[in-house]
């Protein structure tokens, strides 16, 4: 327990240091069409980075108790003896289950009465039969054996954990690719503004749609002067769906690097602008 609680207490304050550090990032804005990564994004994305990680933890905890508890506790059956109440969950009471067993006959054979340790809304009927797991140098450490019970919850927090983690890795590759756009674009000793592209069509991005605004990327053809064909992704475009104002038989104008004519900047603000205007 106080492993988890400094795991929280360090979440708490590494979140801190990301909502205080975040204003200090200044996404592009732009006066008709919002671009760029926001400052949300930012801050949901370092959060499902600490989440995911903090989850794992506990589950594969979870999950190496229950291996051990398989490979080197005892099972055995027994029976239901009483109900304990435990507490309420969403307004209903919970119990947990008294039960009764007898250790195997190599370890000689000993009556236990165990209160498991779990609690459930629906526990095990009285007098009904179980299956017992419970530690052989120490017996009254005893659990009802329920496989879905000791496994669900450790594979349930397992997959949480990896989509958080997932999430929040490609989330960060699609931002390090942004950014990199965004490099190239203040690059001007190297870029010619005199590119031009035809728009193929708008994508949402799902790895950056977040807090309830969507994010949507033009994406766009242009021919090189060596006649080569290049295809261009435009930054996230947030919350407007770009297909209300694009129109594909408008050029979208393009900012190319001079030294590799692979990479292209969409200029949005000036796309927007003629599309209005049209």
């Amino acid at each position: 327990m106080q492993k988890y609680l400094g795991l929280a207490i360090g979440i708490l304050f590494a979140g801190y240091w990301i909502i205080k550090n975040i204003r200090r990032v200044k996404p592009q804005d732009l006066k008709n069409v919002p671009t760029g990564v926001s400052r949300w994004t930012y801050l949901i994305v370092g959060l499902f980075f600490l989440i995911g990680p903090f989850i794992l933890t506990i589950a594969f905890e979870r999950l190496m108790k229950e291996v051990e508890h398989e490979l080197n506790w005892v099972k055995s059956t027994g029976f239901v003896t009483e109900h304990v109440a435990a507490g309420t969950h969403k307004g209903r009471t919970t119990y947990r289950a008294r039960f009764h067993f007898q250790t195997s006959p190599e370890t000689g054979q000993v009556d236990h009465e165990v209160l498991d340790p779990a609690s459930q809304q629906n526990p095990p009927a009285i007098s009904s039969s179980i299956k017992v797991l419970y530690d052989p140098s120490n017996p009254d450490n005893a659990k009802i054996d329920n496989t879905i019970d000791r496994w669900l919850v450790g594979f349930a927090m397992l997959t949480a954990g990896a989509f958080f983690l997932f999430f929040a890795a490609m989330a960060a590759i699609q931002i390090m690719k942004i950014q990199s756009l965004q490099t190239l674009a203040r690059g001007s000793s190297v870029l010619t503004g005199a590119g031009h592209g035809r728009l193929l069509k708008t994508k949402k991005n799902f790895f950056l749609s977040l807090r309830h605004a969507n994010s949507w990327r033009l994406i766009v053809e242009y021919t090189d002067l060596a006649g080569r064909k290049h295809i261009t992704h435009s930054e996230p475009i947030w919350e407007y769906n770009p297909e209300d104002w694009t129109k594909p038989d408008i050029p979208v104008p393009l900012t190319i690097d001079r030294s590799n004519s692979a990479r292209a900047w969409v200029r949005v603000e000036d796309y927007f602008k003629l599309c209005k205007q049209a």
